[in-house]
């Protein structure tokens, strides 16, 4: 073959090869692009897969970005723009950005987590991955706590349990809320979702103002406190912010032992009652729950009408402080005159008005017992032993017919000293109660 045929030939065949050549670059060239412009829908991992492996990047955790578990890359950010590389190549800032997805809840909400509202989603997020849910930085209590500085608190006497356990978001939403404070709900509302035993109380006819009105943060704290059940002061201290006109008397008369200890609970219920004044029981029930000792000296043969509509232990006694010993509502005399007022212008006129005795200088219960006793009318012992302790000489000497053995022909008893003399007064000569001569022939009369 000449020269120049042979020459054109391998012209030819380089030509062809050359050709083939460049078009199979072309083709591979041309096929990388469309993969880097148009990856597979949904799944971005050929692509960023190649350089962003995620065991590197720490993305293997227990809370993974839905967008990243999917490979979905271009949900978030934007791989050819270069003006977003300063920003990671995000597509927006949050929290435009975060709310592409995660849309607002409502428009008119009182209360606004502030790292929410002024969009700062990633004070508390993770946009890729997290040890903690909701991709948090730290645990619910922990985050919290980074700004709220509240870990002092758990060191108190009670700790309400959810903030105990860092389940904050048992009582408040995380980014915005109707409520204030970010509250899940509103006073007795939100406190139920837990406390719904205490729900009972709101069908009670009489209740605590603060209860009535959904207001249990007037008396309990949220959080934690050093006084039990979570409350914002002392028994004492707290019942006083509104009952103040009880430790006023404090100071001046003589306090109930639960009311000086601040044990207001130990007759009256803190949020509703069957009974007035919230009280726990009413009546006797509620008094002898402490004073039993007291109780059965009402079933004596003679005693004080008590727990009927005569009177009731209050008519005596104070209930917080009162005004004598024994919180008695008046002091010596004067409280038996609230009802015996008919003897007192007679006996301020006797002796015995002026004879000292155990009690003092003419007092009542120099005779009597307050509460009931064996004899009638609530004398300290039997009648004629009860003159005798001050005028034995007396009796010895008498000749009148005195005892058990000797009737009184107008009472049907037997004859006692009370039965001519009047003991409270009388206006007559040593207290009879009648003349002499009229009193005797009351039984001594001629027929």
């Amino acid at each position: 073959m000449p020269v120049m045929q042979y020459f054109k030939l391998l012209l030819t065949v380089g030509a062809v090869l050359l050709l083939v050549i460049f078009g199979l670059l072309w083709y591979f060239w041309q096929e990388e692009v469309s993969i880097l412009e148009v990856p597979p829908q949904g799944n971005d991992q050929a692509v960023c897969g190649t350089c962003h492996i995620p065991e590197n990047l720490g993305f293997n955790k227990d809370s993974v970005h839905p967008p990243v578990i999917n490979w979905q890359c271009t949900a978030c950010h934007t791989p050819h723009d270069p003006g977003t590389a300063e920003n990671n190549m995000l597509k927006a800032d949050p929290p435009d950005l975060c709310l592409l997805c995660h849309s607002l809840e409502s428009d008119d909400n009182v209360s606004l987590h502030v790292p929410f509202e002024n969009g700062d989603c990633l004070d508390c997020h993770f946009g890729h991955a997290s040890d903690y849910s909701s991709l948090l930085h730290l645990s619910p209590q922990e985050i919290c706590f980074s700004c709220h500085f509240a870990a002092d608190l758990l060191g108190m006497a009670q700790v309400h349990n959810p903030f105990a356990n860092g389940d904050c978001l048992a009582c408040h939403e995380a980014h915005q809320s109707p409520y204030s404070n970010l509250k899940k709900a509103e006073g007795q509302e939100l406190c139920f979702t837990c406390h719904f035993d205490d729900e009972g109380w709101l069908s009670m006819p009489f209740q605590h103002q603060p209860f009535a009105a959904g207001d249990c943060t007037g008396c309990h704290t949220a959080h934690a406190s050093n006084y039990s059940p979570l409350l914002t002061f002392s028994t004492t201290t707290l019942c006083f912010i509104c009952h103040g006109e009880v430790e006023s008397e404090l100071a001046s008369g003589y306090p109930h032992p639960p009311v000086a200890q601040g044990q207001c609970i130990s007759c009256h219920q803190p949020h509703a009652s069957l009974w007035p004044d919230l009280l726990l029981a009413v009546g006797t029930d509620l008094c002898s729950s402490c004073h039993e000792d007291v109780m059965p000296q009402f079933t004596l043969p003679s005693h004080h009408p008590i727990e009927t509509e005569q009177l009731d232990c209050t008519d005596c006694h104070d209930v917080h402080v009162g005004a004598a010993p024994h919180l008695l509502v008046a002091a010596g005399n004067a409280l038996c005159y609230s009802c015996h007022g008919w003897l007192e212008f007679q006996y301020k006129k006797t002796a015995h008005n002026l004879a000292q005795g155990p009690a003092g200088q003419g007092i009542c219960l120099n005779c009597h017992l307050p509460h009931g006793s064996q004899y009638s009318p609530l004398l300290q012992q039997e009648s004629i032993a009860l003159c005798a302790s001050c005028h034995g000489i007396m009796i010895q000497a008498v000749t009148h017919p005195l005892g058990a053995e000797y009737e009184d022909l107008w009472n049907g008893s037997y004859i006692t000293c009370t039965s001519c003399h009047g003991p409270h007064g009388t206006g007559n000569f040593h207290m009879l109660k009648e003349p002499p001569d009229k009193l005797c022939l009351n039984c001594h009369r001629w027929n």
